[in-house]
């Protein structure tokens, strides 16, 4: 079939035709058409040849040709059954196999296409085919027609412009296509396909229902196998797939793969860039990453990934509920079994690790492994800058560690309430069972232990062994170095140690023992107050039954005893034996040596012998005896006042008087100056007669002052002056020497009084009570006074004591103490 040229006057509402008008198979074909004679809005389209057909208005219609091998050509052509063709202008053509070419090169410009029934074709301009094989733009070579397209029902193919397909194969290929539905595709452009088999490949895609692509630029594609492939894609429900640039994936087996990816429900994989994945077996890797609820993995970069099986792995990690890891960089991982590895790692809740860097782990079984580490509540340990808070801690290296069963491990540890040990470097442990062992060690409350160093240990059980040692209150020991024990069982085992108050041992070097059953044995020793010893080196023991025995010994009041070396002992039950002797008041015995004893019940037993008052017994050696019931028998003797006596050491022989000679009998005897006894004479007697020559020193007799009498004449009454003025001067040193001995006497009495009364101030015993306290004691006719300060803390634990005490002979002293008490 050939088409023939032809024009449409719109203007004028009428075809104007070119060449022949032709009828065919039953119909008439004229020039005259009844649809011009309808004019006004209707004039000039397709419809017009329908409307004639049904409604025959007036002869001579413009082509129309109805039944089988219809064929109407050009201008108002309407051809109705079978094999039809209508070929241009406004073109209709009705039932079977239909061909209508709106619009091509070749045939039929201008022309408005409609299509209605089975083999249907169209090309071009305002393109419609209704029903069975559809095509629109049907050239095979693709470079085809077909303007505002559509074809709606069965095998639809459409191909481009303002393109449609409705029901069942449906294609198009660009334009402004839309497929609706059954084995749609749309390929490009503004493309949209509806349901069943979608595909809308690029441009502005979108393909929607069951088994949806849409690849690319715009796309969307929505219900049951999706996949969108990249650019502004968008899967929305069950198999999805968006791959990349805007991407989303909504509901069920999403994967969206980068750019700007989101995939949402359930199968959800994102793979980077701002990726978000929500719900269920999530994960994300890197970028901007967040995966959500349940299979959570998030891979780094600006990663969280939040409930269930979290993994976060780095970069700005948080992985929030339940298996969280968040593995280093700015990591957090909050619920459950947490652990975070690492930078500046922070694990909360339940089976915390925090693995080093600024870690943090906070509850339950807590680790943080080191760098800035702390963990805080539960089975803690920390290490490196440590830190550990509450129940089984454990810190090491700058240690810290708080409450419960703590251990800080040495370096610059601290380890505070419970079962206490710091082992070592800064050590300090505080409150119940602590140790310290060693460095700066401290160990304060209950049953301390510090072993060594800079130790202290201070209350309870206190042990520090050594080192600048110093334990504080009840079973104290400190065994060395720079020692001190301070409250109660005290030890303080020698170096430069004091043991101060109750069963008091120092042992040794530099050694104090001050109140109570003290022994210091040996090294620069002192022990103060009751049972005292000091046994050797610089001795010295004070109060009560005192004992130094030896080297520099010295023991002043009660119960004294000195034993030699040069020795000392004061006041009451003194006894000396020997070496720089001394004994002054009460019991003395001395036993030779450089010797003495003052007062009381004096015995001496010869060496460089003295005894001044009371019952004396001498033995001899270099004798002298001042006063009271003197024995002695010579040696070098002299014995003045009392119960003197002594004799021997007679012997003369020989003198010359006034020219003439005389001879005595004796020799030059060596010892006594007696001034009392046999009949208690008190004449200076019983002297050998002396020599008188140029270098005699020897004292005269009565029968010599008689031989020389005559001789001497004028000369007895200075020697009678002489002698009484010997005698005056020697009785007034003996007065001297009496008054000395009372007087020390007096003191060691006065200072017992002071004792009694400083023991006898009451002390402030409940907890937070003051009080200020006065006291007096007497002592073999001395008193001594003493006024007291003391307070309780508000725990009742320390009493603090201090104390003023004076003295009848015009002494004063002070005192200051302090207590730890427990039950």
């Amino acid at each position: 079939m050939c088409a023939k040229p032809y024009e449409l006057d719109l203007r004028a509402g009428r075809p104007q035709a070119e060449g022949k008008t032709t009828e065919s198979r039953g119909a008439r074909k004229s020039a005259a058409s009844p649809a011009r004679e309808l004019g006004g809005p209707l004039r000039g389209t397709p419809l017009l040849a329908a409307l004639a057909l049904a409604f025959p208005l007036a002869a001579g219609a413009s082509t129309y040709e109805a039944g089988f091998n219809s064929n109407a050509e050009g201008e108002m052509s309407v051809a109705v059954g079978v094999n039809l063709s209508a070929f241009g202008n406004y073109d209709v053509a009705i039932g079977s196999w239909v061909d209508v070419n709106g619009s091509s090169s070749l045939i039929g410009q201008k022309t408005y296409s409609t299509v209605v029934g089975s083999e249907s074709n169209v090309e071009g301009l305002h393109s419609t085919a209704v029903g069975s094989y559809n095509k629109v733009g049907w050239t095979a070579s693709h470079d085809r027609p077909t303007d505002g397209s559509s074809a709606f029902g069965y095998l639809n193919t459409v191909y481009g412009d303002g393109s449609t397909a409705l029901g069942l194969s449906n294609s198009t290929s660009q334009d402004n296509s839309t497929a609706v539905g059954s084995g749609n595709k749309a390929s490009g452009s503004a493309s949209s396909t509806l349901g069943y088999g979608n595909t809308a490949s690029s441009a502005e895609s979108s393909a929607l229902g069951y088994s949806n692509t849409a690849s690319g630029q715009g796309s969307s594609a929505a219900g049951h196998r999706n996949t969108a492939s990249g650019e502004n894609s968008s899967a929305f429900g069950s198999g999805n797939t968006a791959l990349g640039l805007d991407s989303s994936a909504v509901g069920m087996g999403n994967l969206s793969q980068g750019d700007y990816s989101s995939a949402m429900g359930m199968g959800n994989i994102s793979e980077g860039a701002y990726s978000n994945a929500m719900g269920r077996a999530n994960k994300t890797i890197g970028a901007h990453s967040t995966a959500m609820g349940s299979g959570n993995t998030a891979n780094g970069d600006y990663s969280a990934a939040l409930g269930h099986e979290n993994t976060a792995t780095g970069d700005g990690s948080i992985a929030l509920g339940d298996t969280n890891t968040a593995d280093g960089d700015r990591s957090t991982a909050l619920g459950q079994d947490n652990a975070a590895t690492g930078e500046s790692s922070i694990a909360l809740g339940d089976t915390n690790t925090a693995g080093g860097e600024h870690s943090t782990a906070l509850g339950q079984g807590n680790q943080a492994t080191g760098n800035n580490s702390t963990a805080l509540g539960d089975s803690n340990t920390a290490a490196l800058s440590g830190t550990a808070v509450g129940r089984d801690n454990n810190a090491f290296l700058y240690g810290t560690a708080v409450g419960m069963a703590n251990t800080a491990g040495g370096n610059s540890s601290t380890a505070l309430g419970a079962m206490n040990h710091a082992d070592g470097n800064a050590s300090t442990a505080v409150g119940y069972l602590n140790q310290a062992n060693e460095t700066d060690s401290t160990a304060l409350g209950y049953f301390n232990n510090a072993n060594g160093e800079s130790s202290t240990a201070v209350g309870s059980g206190n042990t520090a062994d050594g080192d600048y040692s110093t334990t504080l209150g009840l079973s104290n020991q400190a065994t060395g170095i720079s020692s001190t024990a301070l409250g109660h069982t005290n030890k303080a085992a020698g170096s430069d140690s004091t043991a101060l108050g109750t069963d008091n041992t120092a042992n040794g070097t530099a050694s104090t023992a001050t109140g109570y059953n003290n022994t210091a044995t040996g090294g620069g020793s002192t022990a103060l107050g009751a049972n005292n010893a000091a046994e050797q080196d610089y001795g010295t023991a004070l109060g009560y039954r005192n004992l130094a025995q030896d080297t520099y010994a010295t023991a002043l009041g009660s119960g004294n005893t000195a034993a030699g070396a040069s020795s000392t002992a004061v006041g009451t039950g003194n006894n000396v034996a020997g070496f720089h002797s001394t004994a002054v008041g009460s019991g003395n015995q001395v036993a030779g040596n450089n010797s003495g004893a003052f007062g009381d019940p004096n015995i001496v037993t010869g060496a460089g012998s003295y005894a001044f008052g009371n019952d004396n017994t001498i033995a001899q050696d270099n004798t002298f005896v001042l006063g009271n019931n003197v024995v002695t028998t010579q040696a070098n003797s002299v014995v003045l006042g009392n119960g003197s006596a002594d004799r021997a050491a007679v012997a003369v022989s020989g003198a010359t008087i006034g020219g003439k000679a005389y001879v005595f009998a004796g020799g030059a005897p060596l010892g006594v100056v007696s001034v009392g006894a046999p009949g208690a004479e008190r004449q200076v007697q019983n002297v050998a007669a002396g020599q008188l020559s140029a270098t005699s020193t020897d004292a005269v007799n009565g029968s010599q002052l008689y031989a020389t009498n005559q001789a001497i004449g004028s000369l007895a009454d200075q020697t009678n002056q002489a002698i009484g003025n010997l005698a005056d001067q020697t009785n007034q040193q003996v007065r001297r020497l009496d008054n000395r001995i009372d007087s020390v006497e007096s003191r060691a009495s006065a200072g017992t009084a002071v004792a009694i009364a400083a023991a006898s101030l009451p002390q402030a015993s409940f907890a937070g009570e003051h009080m200020i306290s006065l006291a007096s004691g007497t002592w073999r006719g001395e008193s001594g006074y003493a006024l007291g300060v003391s307070t309780a803390t508000q725990n009742g634990k320390w009493v603090i004591k201090g104390a003023a005490m004076g003295s009848s002979r015009g002494d004063i002293g002070a005192g200051v103490g302090v207590g730890y008490r427990w039950r």
